[in-house]
């Protein structure tokens, strides 16, 4: 009896100890994951929060098939900024940003070839199939089409940024 009290005495302590520790190991992991995630837009652009995300990854490693979509949200402020000033708010050495109209090299791997229209699912589902909300694909491809939106593709190969004023929006999308 008394082995039986100090065992159950053990295992109160072992779990007083461990379930908190877990519970902040988790809590660091959402928050490194969060932080990764807003990482991957420009810090210029001070996104606030990601309003939406679709994304579908592999395993880890080479040959990892993976692709999404992210929607950051834009404050006031850098909205007015990219209409004031356009492309020269954006001018940062490591990415070089495009204006929309897609056309040109630039523009090719945002465009279906059969019709010479944006298709970010196209982009996305290089390797994977990817849900994607109808709406914020249909928006997306539009502001892709019309002058005001910008992006780029940064050293991956395998990104793109899109920053699109007239939603308030910043874009990530990715295959890999």
């Amino acid at each position: 009896m008394a082995l039986l009290m100090q065992m159950a005495r053990w295992i109160t302590i072992v779990l007083a100890i461990s379930v908190p520790a877990f519970w902040m190991i988790g809590q660091w992991a959402a928050d490194a994951t969060q932080d990764w995630r807003m990482s991957r837009i420009p810090a210029l652009l001070a996104a606030s929060e990601i309003t939406y995300s679709s994304e579908v990854g592999g395993a880890p490693g080479p040959g990892a098939n993976e692709g999404g979509l992210a929607a950051y949200a834009l404050p006031d402020a850098t909205v007015a900024a990219l209409e004031r000033q356009g492309l020269d708010f954006l001018a940062t050495p490591d990415l070089a940003w495009h204006p929309t109209p897609l056309g040109g090299p630039s523009g090719e791997a945002l465009t279906d070839p059969a019709t010479g229209h944006p298709d970010i699912r196209r982009f996305i589902e290089r390797y994977v199939s990817v849900a994607l909300d109808p709406a914020i694909e249909r928006s997306l491809n539009e502001a892709l089409a019309t002058p005001g939106t910008y992006y780029a593709f940064p050293r991956d190969g395998i990104s793109v940024v899109i920053v699109a004023p007239s939603m308030a929006r910043a874009f990530f999308a990715y295959n890999g």
